[in-house]
């Protein structure tokens, strides 16, 4: 039995129906494996973003924990170049002492808050106040900060808030 537009056999025209079917079948499954290589290759880019993310947090991270360290370092040889330099000028560590001074608002006389202040006045060496807060002022109009102990017998009113150091006896 001839084909009549082909002239082709029956056999010959499934033949060349068998070759197509391998051809197409052969083509879906290269279609089918191609589908399932780019889906593997993007899951491994993405799971590759994450890594690469999680590197440069974790470098992020490095970087600032060795910011601290030389910090930290540089911190620490300050000091011990500070407590050279303090022994050397015979300043020993152990020699002083800090007290607290907290005086809120009090109203002294002028020779009171005189005293006061030539207490915690500076004496290098021996005695340094670190103040956080201090408050002078007067009551009244009539009578002004600056006015000399005899002008003025209004009293003051004194506030200060700070650390005192000083030497103890074992200072040398």
């Amino acid at each position: 039995m001839n084909d009549t537009r082909t002239g082709a056999t029956a056999g010959a025209w499934q033949a060349k129906k068998r070759r197509q079917s391998i051809v197409a079948f052969i083509l879906l499954l290269l279609l089918c494996a191609a589908t399932v290589f780019f889906y593997l290759v993007r899951q491994h880019l993405g799971q590759s973003q994450r890594e690469a993310a999680s590197l440069r947090i974790a470098l992020s991270s490095a970087r600032t924990q060795q910011a601290e360290k030389d910090v930290r370092r540089a911190l620490d040889e300050s000091d011990r170049q500070m407590l050279q330099l303090a022994a050397r000028r015979g300043i020993g560590a152990d020699g002083w002492a800090k007290r607290l001074i907290d005086v809120r608002s009090q109203s002294v006389h002028r020779h009171e808050a005189n005293e006061f202040l030539l207490s915690v006045a500076r004496a290098p060496g021996r005695r340094y106040f670190d103040f956080e807060s201090f408050e002078i002022s007067v009551r009244g109009n009539e009578a002004g900060i600056f006015d000399s102990f005899a002008q003025s017998g209004a009293p003051l009113v004194l506030g200060a808030r700070g650390t005192l150091v000083f030497r103890t006896g074992s200072a040398q």
